[in-house]
């Protein structure tokens, strides 16, 4: 194992180090744990997050712990038990964002300290956690664009804690819609567009949160030519910092591991922003957030457009889809350079030696 490995309640399964075998295997798969990182030949480079994984566990389990209670607040108000705790809710409640808020700041701290940061790592993540961890990944996609894009520190906070809880309103969505393996029909799709405005109007009653979190969690599925949801806004009328999320918040969905479809490649997923750059996406904000991505880190394996599998030995920021890499022929090794190299590029991971 190249990486410890958590189970959904970010305990240790395994340890860095550990050899897998039959048993353990299984064990990760019970846990829905279907990939991990392991130690080989090419392994010459430490596989980093881009924030500390004490502040990614912490972060985890409080977004965890504030989804559990939201949900377990709107079953009370449905079986109208809410009126005769109201204060103790709110109370907890507030609680649970102001735990998040301190976790903004973490967040914050410990990112703005990086150099020349870039996203270079996908992290692994267990279905069971994966709305948790997704929020978490979002903020932290956010926060490196935002950083990019030269935002006041009160912006960056209020991206951090938006980004967090932008999907806060899918605590008020059936879990069998929500956690259904497959696509969803055309009623069950219009059940789960509310969760945008559902999570606005919960957050809208905690008066001392501020209101660019509120209007994040309300407009990240606004589309800049207006075909998005919850108001199907257009253009300059979708706030700033919604439109880095919206941004975000797809990039790590489509590269994320579901139990109804596998991860697309990042390349893949940065040519799906850019080709709805002007449509979807702020273009500005696209050209800004693929800067930050290096979708194929340092010692990554990969398919080549001819077909054979090489390993990447270094990657230049300003052309991240084309590093310079080891193509591991049978019979001979060589080194390529795909800036030069015009006739040949990389297709995607490698799964396969």
């Amino acid at each position: 194992m190249a990486k410890n490995i958590y189970d959904n309640r970010n305990t240790f399964l395994l340890k860095k180090g550990a050899v897998l075998n039959n048993h353990l295997i299984k064990k990760l798969t019970v846990n829905g744990i279907y990939y991990v990182y392991i130690e080989d030949e090419f392994s010459d480079n430490e596989l980093k997050d881009v924030i500390s994984p004490e502040i990614r566990k912490k972060a985890v389990d409080s977004i965890k712990e504030t989804f559990t209670y939201f949900n377990q607040f709107n079953e009370y108000k449905e079986n109208c038990q809410y009126s005769m705790n109201e204060r103790s809710f709110i109370k907890k409640r507030n609680e649970h964002l102001e735990n998040l808020t301190e976790i903004s700041k973490e967040l914050i701290n410990d990112i703005s300290k990086k150099e020349n940061l870039v996203i270079s790592l996908v992290d692994i993540k267990n279905y069971d956690d994966y709305t948790y961890q997704h929020c978490i990944n979002v903020a932290v996609l956010s926060m490196v664009a935002g950083i990019e894009l030269n935002l006041s520190n009160k912006d960056l906070k209020n991206l951090s804690l938006g980004a967090m809880l932008h999907d806060i309103g899918k605590t008020f969505i059936p879990k069998e819609i929500l956690n259904k393996d497959g696509k969803l029909s055309d009623e069950e799709f219009d059940i789960m567009r509310k969760h945008s405005l559902l999570g606005y109007k919960y957050l809208k009653d905690c008066s001392w949160l501020s209101s660019a979190v509120k209007i994040i969690a309300l407009q990240h599925h606004e589309k800049v030519n207006g075909s998005g949801y919850p108001k199907g806004l257009k253009g300059k009328d979708i706030y700033k910092l919604a439109k880095i999320v919206s941004v975000a918040d797809v990039y790590d969905a489509l590269t994320s591991n579901r139990p109804y479809r596998k991860p697309i490649a990042p390349n893949e997923a940065l040519e799906y922003l850019y080709a709805n750059g002007g449509e979807h996406f702020d273009y500005d904000i696209v050209k800004t957030f693929s800067k930050k991505i290096i979708p194929y880190p340092v010692g990554s394996l990969v398919t080549l457009s001819n077909g054979e599998t090489a390993v990447v030995k270094k990657v230049t920021k300003e052309f991240s889809l084309r590093p310079i890499i080891t193509i591991l022929s049978k019979s001979k090794k060589r080194t390529v350079n795909l800036i030069k190299e015009k006739n040949l590029v990389i297709t995607g991971l490698s799964h396969n030696l």
